[in-house]
C-alpha cells in the first residue's frame, strides 16, 4: 500500500522536522541529541532520492547556524570535499528562504 513513495515521502518530512526543530527549539534541547542530529544530517546527505538530500543540505545550514550543534556538522565534510562543494552551492539559496 504505497510501498516506496510512503518511505521516501516520510524521509522527506522527517527531515523537515528536524530542521524546523533545529531553526525553531530552544538550542539547549538539542545538546544532548547533537550525534544523533548529525548522523541524521549525513544519512539525508548521502540519500539516493535527490528530494532527501535537498532536505538534508537544509538541515546541515539550520544545525550550522545553531550555536550548539555548528560543531558536528563542521567536522562532517572536509571542506574541499564534493559533499562540502555541493552544500555551499545553495547556502545563499537556503539563507534567502528562511529569510521569507
Amino acid at each position: 500500500l504505497g510501498g516506496k513513495k510512503v518511505q521516501k515521502n516520510r524521509k522527506i518530512g522527517s527531515i523537515m522536522a528536524l530542521t524546523t526543530a533545529v531553526n525553531v527549539w530552544e538550542s539547549s534541547c538539542l545538546v544532548k541529541h547533537v550525534d544523533q542530529l548529525a548522523k541524521a544530517v549525513k544519512e539525508a546527505l548521502t540519500n539516493n532520492d535527490p528530494g532527501v538530500r535537498e532536505e538534508g543540505r537544509k538541515f546541515f545550514w539550520a544545525m550550522f547556524a545553531c550555536d550548539d550543534t555548528v560543531g558536528a556538522v563542521e567536522r562532517m565534510f572536509d571542506g574541499r570535499s564534493r559533499e562540502m562543494k555541493n552544500l555551499n552551492k545553495v547556502r545563499d539559496e537556503i539563507d534567502a528562504e528562511w529569510e521569507e
